[in-house]
């Protein structure tokens, strides 16, 4: 019981940090598009190299 617990917990933290960091990632895509073009792109190549998990 305890442990399902604290699997809900850790499930949770991960859960809000993945959150968090979508909201970084799409601040900086609107910033890149703004900035230019050519670097929204690379911004999107990156995470879909490093990140395809979160798309």
């Amino acid at each position: 019981m305890a442990a399902n617990y604290i699997d809900a917990c850790r499930a949770q933290r991960v859960k809000s940090f993945l959150a968090s960091f979508a909201v970084v990632c799409r601040r900086t895509y609107a910033g890149a598009d703004l900035f230019s073009t050519s670097l929204h792109f690379g911004w999107e190549q990156f995470f879909i190299i490093k990140f395809p998990f979160l798309l």
